[in-house]
């Protein structure tokens, strides 16, 4: 699965996958390992064929929210944000099949807050405050705190899992079970969090902002990353860290600890 994802390997001699293999005491060529090697390629091409490209290839068409929408673009729908006013990001996510949830809507949430609702307009305000490139509110801890979640939520528990692993002393059968545990279940959130994402199909503050308080405004990450391209509602950083969260601390901590 290494070599096929990262082809160039095949032409490094220290590459990471083959130092994994040794490490594991697999020759590459299966000397000595054969009926194992075997069936691992055998379920590798298989989860490559049947779930590798699937909803990926050929990639569906651009998805641009509320900018499909005749006339004037509809209050409260997503559509492309600035910086980049990027389509929205792989929305046939949300109809991959899970590799454990038993569809994609099992755990659906409820619709967002109405526009008019009273907790969504102090959220309004709260954002429009704190959440500004120029907030004179917001405290050096906020900052760092919402730099922070602006990382890639996979890449960040993995290195928390590794980190455990490493305490631990875990052993390459019980790295196995955790690393796949955690990205089954990454992997799943993902596909629930886009299937809400959307079917709702929410705007971002930074629309909601601009169109109603301030055409001026701009957010904190367009510092960094810019605003995601995708529907706000719900949180892709809350929906991945909130199941990943299981993982790591199930292992430390027993089962019944979270």
């Amino acid at each position: 699965m290494l070599l096929h994802l990262y082809p160039t390997a095949k032409r490094e001699p220290h590459s990471s996958a083959e130092c994994f293999a040794r490490s594991a005491g697999v020759d590459r060529k299966c000397g000595g390992h054969h009926g194992r090697c075997r069936l691992g390629a055998t379920v590798c091409r298989c989860r490559l064929e049947t779930r590798g490209y699937r909803r990926f290839a050929p990639p569906p068409p651009p998805f641009i929210g509320a900018q499909g929408v005749a006339g004037t673009p509809a209050v409260g729908v997503w559509r492309p944000t600035p910086p980049a006013n990027a389509f929205g990001a792989t929305p046939q996510i949300a109809t991959m099949t899970p590799w454990v949830l038993r569809r994609p809507s099992q755990f659906r949430l409820g619709a967002p807050l109405a526009l008019n609702n009273k907790v969504y307009l102090a959220d309004f305000d709260e954002v429009k405050d704190q959440g500004s490139l120029s907030s004179l509110t917001r405290t050096s801890d906020q900052t760092e705190f919402a730099l922070f979640w602006a990382l890639n939520t996979p890449l960040a528990w993995n290195r928390i899992a590794a980190q455990i692993s490493a305490a631990r002393g875990l052993s390459l059968t019980e790295n196995a079970h955790l690393f796949a545990l955690l990205n089954v279940t990454l992997s799943d959130a993902l596909i629930a969090c886009w299937d809400v994402k959307y079917r709702y199909v929410f705007w971002r503050p930074i629309t909601a902002i601009r169109a109603s308080a301030d055409p001026l405004w701009e957010p904190l990450l367009n510092s960094l990353t810019g605003t995601p391209a995708h529907p706000e509602y719900p949180s892709a950083h809350s929906s991945m860290s909130g199941a990943a969260a299981f993982i790591p601390c199930r292992r430390v901590w027993g089962e019944h600890s979270v």
